[in-house]
């Protein structure tokens, strides 16, 4: 009889995302609620997804989301570091995204005031290359 042996490793609780967008100008780092599409595909060609950042609708001390929306202007390429982080900060994973351009941003619509809900901001980047660090 095979004996399993069950280890002690128990899933990472997903706390929130703290987010580094880095140019040649400007660097922020931002927490996250969300952030999806974290996949890239091996076909040829590598087929990717593009990269999806939700965040409470809450002020930002920079001048991050207008320098964004004037990428539709002419994209600014940035580099995104990713970093899940449990409740202490503590860094769990990590995800580089290269060349990465915003496409779309996306503010909560307001329909209803009475909602105990708290409201997303999204923001959507295409990339050229993303790679796992940690």
């Amino acid at each position: 009889m095979v004996e399993h042996k069950q280890d002690n490793v128990r899933p990472f609780p997903a706390f929130y995302f703290n987010v580094k967008l880095e140019n040649d100008s400007h660097i922020s780092e931002i927490p996250f609620k969300e952030v999806s599409g974290l996949v890239v595909e091996e076909e040829f060609p590598t087929k990717q997804t593009n990269l999806i950042l939700k965040r409470s609708l809450a002020p930002v001390k920079t001048d991050l989301f207008k320098k964004l929306m004037g990428t539709f202007c002419g994209p600014t390429l940035y580099q995104i570091t990713i970093c899940l982080s449990d409740s202490d900060g503590t860094p769990l994973r990590k995800w580089l995204a290269t060349d990465a351009y915003a496409i779309k941003l996306d503010a909560p619509a307001f329909l209803e005031n009475n909602k105990d809900e708290v409201e997303l901001e999204t923001i959507e980047f295409t990339y050229d290359k993303l790679e796992r660090k940690q």
